[in-house]
């Protein structure tokens, strides 16, 4: 997923509705349910995409791909560090500038679901963790 097909996506889309980030990947079908993704290479975000989304102030992503990152990449996990500004390398969070941003991965959102601007209420269990589960709804705006 490359920051150009970030960037011609957005095109048209309020700047204000960008703290939250839903990205579907396409073909968007049911089988993405019960994909068995370690048989092939899922897609994953290329360091200018993350970068990218950064600078846009993006605070939570959602994503319907196993992982931003590459499925084998030795635990770099180079794109989430960028997501959450952790130095390459380093898996240390500083504890008094730690990071509130998310990131919610295997999602599925149905074709019905058009793209656009909605209100996300992401609801994440309260337990202290590297990874929590969540369930983000969404709600259109009416026009």
């Amino acid at each position: 997923i490359t920051a150009k097909s970030i960037r011609e996506s957005l095109t048209n889309f309020n700047s204000d509705f960008t703290k939250a980030l839903i990205i579907r990947t396409l073909p968007n079908d049911e089988s993405k349910k019960s994909r068995r993704y370690i048989e092939s290479q899922p897609p994953f975000f290329s360091n200018e995409a993350m970068s990218f989304i950064r600078e846009l102030g993006v605070s939570h992503l959602l994503v319907d791909i196993p992982s931003v990152d590459k499925t084998f990449d030795e635990g770099k996990l180079t794109a989430h560090h960028i997501f959450w500004n952790v130095e390459q390398g380093s898996h240390d969070v500083d504890p008094n500038n730690h990071s509130l941003k998310t990131i919610t991965e295997m999602i599925y959102i149905l074709n019905e679901v058009k793209d656009g601007e909605y209100i996300l209420n992401l609801q994440i269990a309260p337990f202290v963790s590297d990874a929590s589960p969540s369930r983000p709804l969404l709600y259109k705006i009416r026009n």
